[in-house]
């Protein structure tokens, strides 16, 4: 019920700033350790495929192939 006006917001900026705003307050008071992952990008040459990054942050070299 607390949290359903933040759902309401319909432009979508500003109900993303109003949850973080809830997670900040979340991080600071009650000391929560949140369980997402970053969003991770690799540049690469155009021929590199397949290009694969593990839970680890490191690339997964088996499964790359160099289109000729």
């Amino acid at each position: 019920e607390k949290l359903s006006p933040y759902f309401r917001q319909e432009e979508l900026e500003k109900r993303v700033t109003l949850l973080r705003d809830i997670e900040d307050t979340l991080l600071r008071q009650i000391h929560i350790i949140p369980l997402y992952r970053n969003k991770q990008e690799v540049s690469t040459h155009e021929k590199v495929q397949n290009i694969m990054i593990n839970s680890q942050g490191w690339i997964d070299f088996y499964n790359i192939w160099f289109k000729s």
